[in-house]
């Protein structure tokens, strides 16, 4: 591996796919170097950036990998950030671009056991070889993929919404359904544990069943009321613990006999320690109350208060927790103390699965934008302030930023601190002008952190600048033009529009094209009290549109592919024909399917799109929950600029030089240029 260049990295990807690099990545980096921080990138997102993202990589932490990279990137078409570097805590990323993982087993021999929307997978990073299924026939159509697998004896057992299924060890092929399951058609199975003798089910019904070795199900006598969401068995296979709306209840596990139920709502998740201390965490939104609560030898918890709601967690030694959080960080939790002894930021959205090795000494954690992560926890670090961005907008060189509680304004060096919130913020293309619409009222912030503010007599869904230099707020039912250097409404209209707004962009100097999601658009011209309305079929459904150029609408959509959300530009439709100019990426119907399917070479994104803005005359750029920013060309249906976030993005601004302004998850901003 020493010897081996950055070309010979990409042309291995070229030709042997993403299995090729994984081959090449080092077990687990000692140290936070620039070169280990390259394989880290390295292993995020190259099973869908190919080696473009390798490229990307080695640009940003390539260590001696850079210097190659430079003259490679000239052509690449790649935006590079200024921004935080990955968590030190990360050492390896997975992708899974068929099928986003959503729990996570630890094996006993270091290798990983991960359930898929679409499949499962076990193994470690390096991608073992597939195993030929001696009885492969056995699985068909009929068959519903397993929503989570587990270990159990020497073979894998896995559950369905209404059946036990046992996995052949290797292949994970479906070998049989175990009769006994659930019998009304209301029961669903929702969760699984299992051990080396048994495993456990808990249903829509608030039932636990049991799962012996000779596949005998014997239900607890006692029951939840509520569904089982959560379940835990110890590490030596004594206790099982379960969790559901009425609260958390701990059995025998060989006799399902309760031994004590804590009456508590709102327990998110449960675990036991390596010693068998019981921990649980509870989120409750109508009092603010996330704790983690710690059972030491009865039936009261010691109780320690936590900033963010708990969605997984999973005890990593006799005194330490690591937990997931919904917001995405993980924290590491000292369970003797109560203290946060760190956190990690970069997760990603909506974590799933959370397991820990003690034969690797990591933490394995799974995302709603598809990654399978690993991490050591004695890299955590110190929890600070969480950034938190609920909105941006850009203008020339200026920044607007909604904190949530407060805006800041950039412009230049200066940056100024107003406080207001808005359901919309904008930016004036010079960048000497920030606006904030809180529902009908409109604040104008001047560079220096004065505002005035204007209340309209129409309720506003969208707003833009036109080239005359006038905002034009818009919605369903009318117009106005207003006058930022008097605060001041200089002309309105009137008009009823199909349901709520979707676009709303200039097409002359003072005059704009307005578009609701039913297709009705009309165009808006000062002085013009009444404009005429016409209805144009739009593709896409009700996803989003943006208005690019004269009379052009750019649509969005989401559609299921593979046992997963995709999403892409469907098409560019033109006013007043309603003609369909372009498609991106090219989209075929597939046989007994019911969605529309990517083009094999046709890029997409993985999951649904979070944001997107013009970025030239006729050029979309927008981010998705797979973390890539795409710049696309409508009139070439082609990708012109990317980005590969280490993490999910949740919004977007194109800057008035070319360059864009995102931001993540986890709340951090990052500036991206073209390399």
């Amino acid at each position: 591996m020493t010897s081996t260049t950055l070309a010979d990295l990409m042309g291995a990807v070229d030709t042997q796919g993403p299995a090729a690099l994984f081959a090449a990545l080092p077990a687990r980096p000692a140290d936070d170097t620039a070169a280990q921080r390259f394989w880290r990138r390295a292993s995020h997102r190259v099973a869908r950036g190919g080696t473009r993202a390798l490229l990307q990589a080695a640009l940003e932490e390539g260590g001696s990998f850079a210097d190659e990279a430079r003259p490679l990137a000239v052509k690449a078409g790649i935006l590079l950030p200024t921004g935080p570097a990955p968590a030190p805590a990360l050492v390896q990323v997975r992708e899974f671009p068929l099928g986003a993982p959503a729990f996570v087993v630890a094996l006993s021999d270091g290798r990983l056991l991960v359930s898929l929307f679409a499949g499962t997978w076990q193994g470690a990073l390096a991608e073992p070889p597939t195993v030929a299924h001696p009885r492969r026939e056995v699985t068909s159509n009929r068959t519903p993929t397993p929503k989570q697998v587990q270990p159990f004896g020497a073979g894998r057992i896995g559950i369905t919404t209404s059946d036990l299924v046992l996995m052949h060890a290797d292949t994970l092929a479906v070998d049989k359904k175990i009769a006994g399951g659930p019998k009304k058609a209301s029961e669903k199975l929702m969760c699984l544990v299992a051990g080396d003798d048994a495993a456990y089910t808990g249903d829509s019904e608030g039932i636990v069943r049991r799962l012996d070795g000779k596949h005998k199900l014997t239900a607890a006598k006692t029951r939840h009321a509520g569904g089982v969401h959560h379940l835990a068995l110890a590490s030596d296979g004594a206790r099982l613990a379960s969790v559901a709306p009425d609260g958390l209840r701990v059995w025998s596990a060989a006799a399902l006999k309760e031994e004590f139920f804590h009456a508590e709502k709102a327990v998110r998740c449960v675990g036991f320690t390596p010693a068998g201390t019981l921990v649980a965490a509870v989120d409750r939104p109508k009092d603010g109350a996330r704790e983690l609560l710690v059972f030491r030898g009865g039936t009261t918890p010691a109780r320690t208060q936590l900033p963010l709601a708990t969605r997984e967690l999973v005890a990593i030694d006799d005194d330490r927790v690591v937990i997931a959080c919904d917001e995405g960080p993980l924290l590491l939790v000292e369970l003797a103390t109560g203290r946060i002894a760190g956190c990690i930021l970069g997760h990603g959205p909506q974590p799933g699965g959370l397991a820990w090795s003690a034969t690797l000494g990591l933490v394995a954690s799974t995302s709603a934008d598809g990654s399978l992560r690993l991490w050591d926890p004695n890299r955590a670090e110190p929890l600070g302030p969480l950034p938190r961005v609920d909105g941006l907008a850009a203008g020339g060189a200026s920044l607007l930023l909604d904190r949530g509680d407060y805006v800041e304004f950039t412009v230049g060096s200066t940056t100024v601190t107003v406080d207001i919130t808005g359901d919309e913020l904008l930016v004036r293309p010079d960048g000497q002008l920030g606006v904030v619409r809180n529902g009908q009222t409109v604040h104008l912030v001047a560079p220096d952190g004065s505002v005035r503010e204007l209340e309209l007599d129409l309720e506003v869904q969208q707003m833009t600048f036109v080239p005359a230099g006038a905002l034009l707020a818009a919605g369903p039912e009318g117009a106005a033009w207003i006058d930022p250097s008097k605060a001041k409404v200089t002309s309105t209209a009137a008009y009823s529009l199909t349901g709520d707004l979707c676009a709303l962009g200039p097409i002359a100097d003072a005059e704009a094209r307005v578009v609701s999601r039913a297709g009705s658009t009309a165009v808006l011209a000062p002085g013009k009290k009444k404009p005429a309305v016409i209805t144009v079929e739009l593709a896409g459904g009700a996803e989003p549109e943006f208005i690019l150029g004269p009379g052009t609408v750019a649509t969005l959509a989401s559609f299921a592919a593979e046992g997963q959300v995709w999403s892409a530009l469907l098409a560019r439709v033109t006013y007043p024909e309603g003609q369909v100019l372009t498609t991106w990426p090219k989209v075929q119907q597939v046989e007994s399917a019911n969605y529309p399917a990517p083009l094999p070479g046709q890029t997409h994104f993985h999951g649904r799109i979070a944001a997107f803005v013009q970025a030239g005359a006729d050029t979309l750029a927008a981010v998705g929950n797979d973390g890539t920013l795409r710049v696309i060309s409508l009139a070439q249906g082609e990708e012109l600029l990317r980005y590969d976030a280490d993490n999910a993005l949740a919004n977007l601004a194109a800057a008035g030089d070319g360059s864009f302004w995102a931001v993540d998850v986890s709340g951090r901003l990052l500036r991206l240029a073209s390399a």
